[in-house]
């Protein structure tokens, strides 16, 4: 999340005549990360509350969709459809890997683009007000063991 900066104008070198042509060839570069944009509590509030479920223990999708609803978002129903799929579904159940795919399409739909790498747990826990520290790497999303 962080302080979204534009693209860079493309060099002399590059394959794009203008900044125009780079932008239709890469959308997710047209606007910043959606939670940027809204108030400092509803961006708040929602990283808050992505974070608690996407490091808990189950997948919740009401709390995607009340989050998506507090921020006033528009986004895409066949990914929002693919993800209730899995609502109330424990983490320790998912196949290896699941899980932070799973955080990673979630986080996806806010931000109206992919979002991947170690850092986006991390980005979310700082936009929440916890210490960047408190989240866990994208490894640790990986189902383990269940405690019976």
């Amino acid at each position: 999340m962080g302080d979204w900066q534009p693209p860079a104008q493309p060099s002399a070198s590059s394959p794009f005549p203008n900044p125009r042509a780079r932008q239709r060839a890469f959308p997710c570069l047209r606007r910043p990360p959606v939670l940027d944009s809204t108030n400092p509590f509803v961006r708040r509030s929602v990283a808050l509350a992505l974070f608690r479920m996407l490091t808990g223990q189950t997948y919740d999708i009401c709390v995607v969709h009340d989050g998506l609803s507090a921020a006033g978002l528009d986004y895409n129903r066949q990914s929002y459809d693919a993800l209730r799929l899995h609502h109330m579904a424990r983490f320790v159940d998912m196949p290896e890997g699941f899980h932070a795919e799973l955080a990673s399409q979630t986080l996806a739909l806010f931000h109206g683009r992919p979002v991947m790498g170690d850092s986006f747990l991390q980005d979310l826990a700082v936009t929440a007000g916890l210490r960047a520290d408190d989240a866990p790497s994208i490894q640790r999303l990986s189902a383990t063991l269940a405690e019976a």
